[in-house]
């Protein structure tokens, strides 16, 4: 017979020890942990002991011991009060209610509602538990009509969201590039401005967070002689020249603020942890004299251009950005499955 190889055999040795060490260690683990159930065990009895004699309110219609304040007592040297539920559970027990008296002998609990509620007499339970179970059921249609209320709302928000998208897109795509990108003379030519003027501003409100000297200053961005190209500029301006580099449907997702007075457009929105960009159309007569007007003769367009993220972090602003309509999806499901549930309690 061929003799095993040292290695193996020494391999094998010491993995036995090992396997022993480790049972070792786990039966002591086990005897330590029998030692301290039983200590504490010992300890919970001599408390009980130290603490019969508060043991001497008499309710038998609630409990056939004498029973204690709960406030009184202990469990481990913790206050009972942090260890208790109520025992009973009657119809107007809450669960929350502070535990009022209590029988340590028979781990047993009572809530003061529940106290309550064992004293009144064989009518008066019979109508108190009859205006409890109306407003219960009261609550229950209530909460299951507020519930189909703001799904409802969800879904007009996603329709008319998924609606914007389809049209505002379209009809961007569609603009001329005279609107898309006016022409120095006359459109841009900020001395001599046609009969209307799209403006726009970029800037933080009082927010305590940011910096603020005043409300942003408002840009000349271009000028048309019609209302219809001044309000399709507006569109284009505010929907695919703002300052994040977001796309249409990223900024359709947002709480955009619109306004259509005499015929010309307002728009304004303020992403979470954003500026506020706002682009409004203008007789051009009226240009001049909105609050905090940029009125120089510089050329806005050259010293300062609108910042435009690049291509990466537009994605990534529009990943964060498009959360909103899919959370208002998935919290739509979450309520179907919370109304169904309300049903079958």
């Amino acid at each position: 017979m061929v003799d095993e190889d040292p290695v193996r055999r020494a391999q094998k040795e010491k993995m036995i020890r090992e396997k022993q060490k480790a049972e070792i260690q786990r039966q002591e683990g086990e005897r330590y942990r029998e030692e301290c159930r039983r200590k504490e065990v010992q300890q919970r009895q001599i408390e009980i002991q130290d603490q019969r004699s508060l043991h001497s309110v008499n309710l038998p219609n609630i409990h056939k011991c004498l029973l204690a304040r709960a406030e009184a007592l202990n469990f481990m040297g913790v206050p009972r009060l942090f260890h208790s539920h109520c025992s009973v559970k009657s119809i107007m027990c809450s669960q929350r209610e502070e535990i009022s008296f209590s029988c340590e002998a028979c781990d047993f609990d009572i809530c003061k509602a529940c106290v309550y509620f064992s004293k009144l007499k064989p009518a008066e339970k019979r109508a108190k538990e009859t205006e409890i179970r109306d407003r219960k059921r009261r609550q229950k249609i209530a909460a299951k009509q507020e519930l189909q209320n703001r799904m409802e709302k969800r879904r007009k928000k996603i329709r008319r969201i998924e609606d914007e998208k389809k049209k505002v897109s379209k009809e961007i795509r569609e603009y001329s590039n005279m609107i898309k990108n006016p022409p120095k003379a006359p459109n841009r030519d900020k001395t001599k401005p046609l009969e209307f003027v799209v403006w726009f501003s970029d800037g933080y409100g009082n927010d305590g967070w940011h910096s603020y000297d005043g409300p942003p200053k408002k840009y000349f961005d271009s000028s048309f002689s019609s209302k219809s190209d001044t309000n399709k500029r507006a569109l284009y301006k505010f929907y695919k020249e703002n300052p994040w580099g977001l796309n249409v449907e990223e900024m359709l997702e947002q709480d955009i603020i619109c306004k259509f007075d005499h015929g010309l457009h307002y728009l304004q929105v303020t992403p979470d942890d954003s500026s506020t960009y706002t682009v409004g159309v203008v007789p051009a007569a009226a240009f001049k004299h909105l609050d905090n007007v940029d009125n120089s003769d510089d050329d806005f367009q050259k010293k300062d251009p609108p910042l435009v993220f690049g291509s990466n972090m537009n994605a990534t602003i529009g990943r964060q950005l498009n959360v909103n309509v899919q959370m208002a999806r998935s919290m739509t499901l979450a309520d179907s499955s919370i109304a169904h549930i309300i049903d079958i309690v």
